[in-house]
């Protein structure tokens, strides 16, 4: 839905207006420019992710390699199988790697993901710091503090560290999940030693890629997430979308651009900004003097 016109009554309706007000008294309406938040905790994230899945990969490939080894021999056409005691010998390994990493990846998982959001947070609160000193020239810092400590608030960083955890859970076991089905097929089938682990190392970059698109979604999920609770607050009812305005921009999105939303109606296709896996669009939030 677009938003046609911003006419207003009385002055200093919401709670941000009177706010502004008391520092600003001659503060008119304005869209609130937008920040971007610092991409610290977001690189932090993905670098956590990626060692996590590198030691995973490294042990699986180990113990892997070393039971192929085993288990075939060489002939001077190529690789043949010696399947005796084989199959066993991967199921075990498979189980063993499934037992370790669920004795460890629940307090990693939480450890992290914490870390993610405590740093999301962080980096929200002084984009937002900064909108209002530059678009209204005016400290919002003991109005944003106060929002921190809400049960909306926090309500909203409780569900994101949960979402987080499930994510993390979900690297190792799609991990481990996709190679036993390779090095299971790939024996069963006869196929060289050499290239099942080139399979298996595809696998490796593949999760590899999976977490550099978590932690890119996530930080904007979170960001935008907290920017609709502060704006809820403010009493702030409307925001202007924005797009990145590049080839990359989804034909939904840039229909959206420059257009009204409010806060409470979610676009019926898209969402708000950043609701899509990987969206890069932002919301101005509509300051309502």
């Amino acid at each position: 839905m677009m938003i046609t016109g911003h006419l207003t009554g009385m002055r200093g309706k919401t709670k941000i207006a009177r706010y502004i007000l008391t520092q600003k008294p001659g503060a008119k309406t304005r869209l609130l420019r937008f920040v971007k938040p610092s991409v610290k905790p977001r690189n932090t994230y993905q670098r956590d992710l990626q060692r996590y899945i590198d030691t995973l990969a490294a042990t699986t490939e180990q113990r892997i390699n070393t039971v192929l080894a085993t288990g075939y021999r060489r002939a001077a056409d190529g690789v043949a199988l010696d399947d005796a005691g084989m199959m066993g010998m991967l199921r075990s390994v498979f189980e063993g790697l499934q037992e370790s990493v669920t004795g460890q990846i629940a307090r990693f998982a939480r450890s992290t993901a914490g870390r993610f959001i405590d740093g999301a947070s962080e980096s929200e609160s002084a984009a937002m710091r900064k909108a209002f000193r530059s678009t209204f020239g005016v400290d919002v810092s003991s109005l944003l503090l106060g929002q921190t400590f809400d049960k909306k608030y926090q309500d909203e960083l409780a569900v994101a560290l949960e979402e987080n955890i499930s994510l993390i859970k979900s690297i190792p076991s799609q991990y481990l999940d996709k190679v036993e089905r390779v090095v299971m097929s790939g024996v069963r089938a006869g196929n060289r030693a050499t290239d099942i682990e080139g399979e298996i190392q595809k696998i490796h970059g593949q999760s590899r890629r999976r977490c550099r698109v978590i932690a890119r979604d996530q930080m904007q999920k979170v960001v935008n997430s907290l920017d609709l609770v502060r704006g809820r607050d403010m009493g702030v009812e409307e925001y202007q979308w924005r797009t990145v305005e590049d080839e990359r921009v989804r034909k939904t999105h840039a229909f959206n651009d420059l257009k009204y939303f409010r806060l409470d109606t979610p676009p019926p296709i898209t969402g708000h900004p950043g609701h899509d896996v990987q969206c890069r669009c932002v919301k101005r939030l509509l300051i309502e003097i």
